[in-house]
């Protein structure tokens, strides 16, 4: 036998063994045993998601990585005595699990060509045991390192090491059948590894290029996915009709195909009733698990506490995810907020350097954008709450309680926002928007982030200039069913603020301003569910702009039309549809004539108050004018969509649900079938690029396309939709009740019919009794809005209970 034999020295040993040559070696101490091959360690059954999710499991099929395979088979082949190879890749990219299966291979092979290897697996430094042992008593030696840049002073030491062994190995060429060592070092980034080489003479030994692994092509992916389910959920992954929704989703993001991703999406998934693509939060919840090892480690590696320093990198993440990335004066402001000092603050963005965000752009410090936040966006939401987790105690883990910020991350917030340029303004509040509601919505978390950033931001924000920045910023957003409280607060109009030595322009150039604020405030507390409100603001609105325009009314009139129609809007939620169609046509007067005179111009105008015209309409039995109205407004907007399809086709979606709607209530239910499945196709590809803003709207397509299939006596296909429909609408009124209660009792009560006509009476029940309760709740805060729903849904209920003839109340 030769090889590095075991000494409880650390300064050197001698080797005995190549020729008669002897070679100092040094040595290299620690607490723990190293593991003598590839780690495997299958979980048992009952164990949590994230421990059955480690690559130690081998709980998901090894697809995908062929190439680099065959690339390491013949990096271990080549003739050298001593060979080092790095694996970069962000996290989840299946670096480790490469590695293993390689080195499983490799001890597989053996029986083929008689060729022996062992495999000396050092999951972490600090692991060494009392001497590195390099033994070849049968064969080759394989050595991994994972994560090498977390701990330089350990490696720098195992490099010696190694360099020391290829010498002496180095020596005996000639020899027949010489040992072979290979070093494989699994890491995030090659350029500090590389300097641990080039410092410890290891260059000699060094493949020139890393092994870059890439997120799977789409082949592989969905070969993965498949793999990785339970036999009676495959086949939704091969239909042809689902191909499109997957290729998308693997697309939106390159963390969807990586070799993690899958097969947390895959173990989710075969524990849920169907595949949910934008839920599961302990699918997410494990990649942060498994990131924040990583920085523990990174930590560590800097000479801090592992559990301080894990959760300093998380503030900066959090803050990075919030601001959508931090330059290097905003991390000193906050290290300044956070109370670090010089010393901490230099070990934190050197751990930040080594350890990167699934997915995210490598750290530059020389650039403008020195940290990047994680991506994509829901992981980002999930790093939030786990983040929001530490920072309450009384939410906190017990590994974490100890840690009191004393309101020092407001503050530091707070800081940030008020030196914001305000042309940064409103994709801040768009970027929030989206965390909240993955947070709420699709993540079902408490609205933590929204009371948080509420907090900060609460009026008085700073000077008036700041305020009136962020009201700006708030009314240019259109879609705020992430932080609906929020835009209400910071959409507060402002008074007029005029004197008796004001100019008139000045007067109603302020009294401009507030109806502008005033329209925008109103459709936030709309949205909130505060429909009452809603309704005095608008009319102010209006109010103004009538006044207005009797000095002016050339000016004013597009403004009084738009008015308008956010109060019909108004009257309609309240269930007022007569006051609401009055409104809806003095705005379509205006703007017919403004058409007519500045055609592209108020194009979008006029076909959006005819697509309202048509709903109010439709509500007050006048079908033959609703759809009249309605295929107007499509026409138009289908010349506008072929023009431009960015802007107008997500638009275009909601006026092709109406006219479906309108066709089908006048039997047109062939008609109605292709522009209803129109509607639903671009609104469910909307909808995987931007669920905060088109999922509501998908979730009202898949209802009314339901409705219309049980129509034409296509129940089955009709039941898939609307369970679709209802788990969205269901997650939605979770997280905003106010605000989407109402379809989804409308949901609710269209599947509770469904089930009953398919002979499905129990679960019918159920449903229609949810429908029900939610319907009376609605009805005693709204009745003239929710009356006649509330009887219908008693009437489905009724018919399932089977008993006597409803008696329906005089004032119902």
């Amino acid at each position: 036998m030769f090889g590095l034999a075991q000494s409880k020295f650390l300064n050197s040993i001698r080797i005995w063994g190549f020729g008669n040559s002897m070679t100092n070696i040094v040595t290299i101490q620690g607490q723990r045993p190293l593991n003598a091959g590839v780690p495997w360690d299958a979980p048992a059954s009952n164990q949590s998601f994230s421990t059955r999710l480690t690559w130690r499991s081998r709980w998901s099929k090894f697809l995908g990585r062929d190439a680099e395979m065959a690339e390491l088979r013949n990096w271990a082949n080549t003739p050298q005595p001593c060979s080092i190879c790095i694996i970069e890749a962000d996290g989840g990219y299946g670096k480790t699990r490469l590695a293993a299966e390689f080195a499983t291979a490799l001890q597989v092979e053996k029986k083929h060509n008689g060729q022996c290897w062992q495999t000396l697996w050092i999951s972490q430094l600090e692991d060494f045991s009392e001497s590195l042992s390099l033994q070849w008593g049968k064969g080759h030696v394989l050595v991994v390192v994972d994560y090498p840049e977390h701990s330089p002073d350990r490696m720098a030491l195992l490099l010696r090491c190694v360099a020391s062994t290829a010498q002496a190995l180095g020596h005996e060429t000639n020899q027949k059948n010489i040992k072979r060592l290979r070093l494989l070092l699994l890491c995030r980034q090659s350029a500090p590894v590389k300097t641990l080489l080039e410092r410890n003479d290891c260059n000699a030994y060094t493949l020139q290029q890393p092994l870059q692994l890439q997120a799977l092509p789409e082949i592989s992916a969905l070969a993965l996915l498949y793999e990785s389910l339970p036999i009676e959920k495959q086949a939704w992954v091969t239909a042809p009709e689902n191909r499109p929704h997957l290729t998308q989703w693997l697309n939106n993001s390159p963390l969807h195909s990586t070799p993690l991703f899958l097969a947390a999406l895959a173990l989710c998934w075969s524990e849920q009733a169907q595949a949910v693509w934008h839920t599961g939060s302990p699918l997410l919840q494990a990649v942060i698990e498994h990131e924040a090892k990583h920085w523990s480690r990174a930590a560590q590696g800097q000479g801090m506490n592992p559990v301080e320093g894990e959760h300093a990198m998380m503030q900066v993440h959090a803050f990075a995810t919030l601001m959508s990335g931090l330059d290097h004066g905003q991390l000193q402001l906050l290290a300044h907020s956070w109370g670090w000092t010089s010393q901490k603050h230099k070990q934190v963005l050197n751990a930040l350097g080594q350890v990167f965000p699934s997915t995210s752009n490598k750290i530059n410090f020389a650039s403008a954008k020195a940290y990047s936040p994680m991506q994509p966006d829901l992981l980002a939401a999930q790093l939030l709450v786990h983040w929001q987790s530490i920072r309450h105690p009384a939410q906190a883990t017990a590994s974490h309680i100890h840690f009191d910020h004393k309101g020092h991350d407001a503050q530091a917030l707070h800081q940030l926002l008020t030196t914001l340029e305000p042309v940064h303004a409103a994709p801040l509040l768009q970027r929030w928007n989206m965390l909240c509601y993955d947070q709420t919505v699709r993540l079902q978390t408490a609205d933590q982030l929204e009371n948080w950033l509420i907090t900060v931001l609460q009026p008085p924000f700073g000077t008036e200039k700041q305020a009136h920045i962020w009201r700006n910023a708030t009314t240019t957003q259109t879609t705020w069913h992430g932080m609906p409280r929020l835009a209400v607060v910071l959409s507060q109009p402002q008074g007029i603020q005029t004197t008796d030595q004001s100019s008139d322009d000045a007067v109603i150039s302020a009294r401009v301003q507030r109806a502008q604020e005033l329209n925008k405030h109103a459709y936030f507390l709309a949205n909130s569910g505060a429909r009452e409100n809603a309704l005095t603001v608008a009319q102010e609105a209006v109010d103004i702009y009538l006044d207005l325009l009797q000095a002016q009314p050339q000016t004013f009139r597009p403004d009084l039309a738009q008015s308008l129609r956010n109060l019909a809007a108004r009257w309609s939620d309240l269930g007022q549809h007569e006051n609401a169609l009055d409104n809806a046509h003095a705005a379509l007067n205006i703007n017919r004539q403004l058409h007519q005179a500045y055609p592209q111009s108020f194009a979008p105008h006029l076909a959006a108050n005819l697509g309202d015209l048509a709903n109010y309409m439709s509500a007050l039995g006048q079908r033959e004018n609703a759809l009249a109205a309605a295929q107007e407004a499509v026409d138009i907007f289908r010349l506008m969509a072929q023009k431009n399809p960015n802007a107008f086709e997500k638009d275009l979606t909601g006026y092709l649900s109406n006219l479906a709607n309108r066709l089908s209530e006048l039997g047109n239910h062939e008609k109605a079938l292709p522009v209803a499945q129109e509607a639903i196709d671009i609104r469910r590809r909307l909808a995987l690029e931007q669920p905060h803003a088109f999922e509501p709207d998908l979730a009202a397509s898949l209802n009314n396309l339901a409705i219309l299939l049980i129509k034409l006596g296509q129940r089955k296909n009709a039941l898939a939709l609307s369970q679709e429909s209802v788990t969205i609408r269901r997650r939605l009124a979770m997280a905003q009740p106010e605000a989407f209660e109402p379809v989804l009792a409308r949901s609710l009560k269209n599947q509770a019919e469904l089930l009953s006509e398919l002979d499905e009476r129990e679960n019918a029940m159920e449903l229609a009794q949810e429908a029900v309760g939610l319907y009376q709740s609605l009805s005693n805060r709204y009745p003239q809005a929710f009356s006649e729903q509330l009887v219908n849904a008693q009437r489905i209920l009724h018919r399932l209970q089977n008993t006597s003839p409803l008696s329906i109340p005089p004032n119902l």
